[in-house]
C-alpha cells in the first residue's frame, strides 16, 4: 500500500552538543541481531515452532513474531505447516529446546526428568495440562575420563517409592566404590540432622565438607559430580551452592518419590552434557545449548530483597525464572515463581 505524507517533520526540543554519524554508532541496527540469531537458530531445528523460537534467542514471543515476519518477507524463511510444533502451535511440557527425531516425535532438551516429591507445583501444573508421565528408574554410574567405572547405584521401586541400593556386584567395583559409600552414609548421618537443627545456614557445600573433614572419595567421586550433573554447572561453582539446599536435596533424592518423565520414546536415544568422551558426529540428531543460574553465598540476601520489592503494594513490574526463588533453579523454583505471580494477577492454578 502507498500512504500519503503526513504533513509534519520532527525536530530536537532541545539542542545536542555536536552531530552524531549513526553509520558509526550503528546500534540502532541490533535488530539485525536478532534477525541473525532467529535464522541460526532455525537453522540448528528445522521446523521449530515459533514460541521454542522466541526461548530459544532469548525474545518474547511478539518481538520473534516481527522478526520472522520481516524474514519471511525476504525470503530468507518460510513456514512449515500447521502440525504440532508448527508456529502458534505450544505443545505443553515441552521447553523452548527440543529435538525432532523420525516420525516427528518430540524430545525435550535436556531430558525432563523428575522427583514427585521434589516438584509438586510442576506436578499439578502437568496434570492441568494434561501432560503424560511415566515411571522411570534414576540408577546413575559414574566413571572417570579413562572410562572405568568406579561407583554406581541402581534403583528400585516399592510401591509407588524408588529407592536408590547398591548390589553386591556395585562393592566389587575397586576400594573407591566402598569409599564413597562410607563417606555417604557418613554425611548423610552428619548433615541431614545438622539441616534440621538449621546449622547449615550461611555455609556453602564446599566449606561444609571442608570443616566436617568429609572423605575425599566421596566428595570428589560422588557429591561433586552428583551436584555439577543436577545443576549443569562446573566443580568451582558447585562449590559454593548453599549446603542448606544440597543436603536436602541430595537427602530427598536418596530417599525419593517415585521418579518420572514425560518423555515416551518409540526408539532409544541417548542424551549427554559434557561428554566425557564426544559421541559420533555423523549420528548427532541435535545440539543445543544452554544457561542456568547458579546459587552461591549471595543468593539468598538477593531473594530477600527481590520479596521485599514484590511486597510493594504499588509494583507493577515482578521478576520471574527458577533465578527467583529459594532452592536449585530447576523447573520446580522456575514453575513456582510463574504461580506466585500469577496469584498474583488472580489466574492461579487450580
Amino acid at each position: 500500500m502507498i500512504f500519503p505524507a503526513s504533513g509534519f517533520s520532527w525536530v530536537m526540543k532541545s539542542k545536542t552538543s555536536k552531530a552524531v554519524d549513526l553509520g558509526e554508532l550503528p546500534g540502532h541496527a541490533s535488530r539485525r541481531l536478532q534477525q541473525y540469531a532467529a535464522l541460526q537458530e532455525v537453522a540448528n531445528q528445522p521446523g521449530i515452532a515459533q514460541r521454542s523460537l522466541a526461548g530459544a534467542v532469548g525474545l518474547d514471543t511478539s518481538t520473534i513474531a516481527g522478526v520472522t515476519d520481516r524474514l519471511e518477507a525476504r525470503g530468507l524463511l518460510a513456514r512449515s505447516g500447521a502440525g504440532p510444533g508448527a508456529a502458534g502451535q505450544a505443545r505443553p511440557g515441552f521447553t523452548a529446546s527440543s529435538a525432532t527425531l523420525e516420525g516427528g516425535v518430540r524430545v525435550d532438551v535436556p531430558l525432563r526428568v523428575f522427583y514427585a516429591g521434589d516438584y509438586p507445583t510442576l506436578v499439578r501444573l502437568y496434570a492441568a495440562l494434561g501432560v503424560a508421565s511415566e515411571p522411570v528408574s534414576y540408577a546413575t554410574s559414574f566413571s572417570g575420563a579413562d572410562g572405568r567405572l568406579f561407583f554406581r547405584y541402581r534403583n528400585g521401586r516399592w510401591g509407588d517409592r524408588s529407592l536408590g541400593y547398591l548390589a553386591p556386584a556395585d562393592l566389587l567395583l575397586g576400594p573407591s566404590s566402598l569409599r564413597i559409600l562410607g563417606g555417604l552414609l557418613s554425611f548423610n548421618g552428619l548433615a541431614v540432622p545438622a539441616l534440621r537443627r538449621g546449622e547449615l545456614k550461611g555455609l556453602s557445600i564446599g566449606d561444609h565438607v571442608a570443616a566436617q573433614r568429609c572423605e575425599p572419595a566421596f566428595v570428589e567421586g560422588f557429591l561433586l559430580p552428583a551436584i555439577a550433573t543436577v545443576c549443569t554447572c562446573s566443580y568451582t561453582h558447585a562449590r559454593p551452592f548453599p549446603a542448606e539446599v544440597i543436603v536436602d536435596d541430595l537427602a530427598r533424592r536418596l530417599l525419593a518419590d517415585a521418579s518420572v518423565s514425560e518423555a515416551r520414546l518409540l526408539e532409544p536415544v541417548l542424551q549427554t552434557v559434557h561428554p566425557l568422551r564426544q559421541p559420533n558426529a555423523a549420528s548427532a540428531i541435535s545440539r543445543s545449548a544452554f544457561e542456568r543460574p547458579v546459587v552461591g553465598p549471595d543468593s539468598a540476601p538477593a531473594l530477600q530483597r527481590l520479596r521485599v520489592l514484590h511486597a510493594e503494594s504499588e509494583r507493577r513490574l515482578w521478576f520471574c525464572g527458577s533465578h527467583a526463588q529459594d532452592g536449585i533453579p530447576l523447573l520446580e523454583s522456575a514453575v513456582r515463581s510463574a504461580h506466585d505471580l500469577a496469584e498474583r494477577l488472580g489466574a492461579a492454578l487450580d
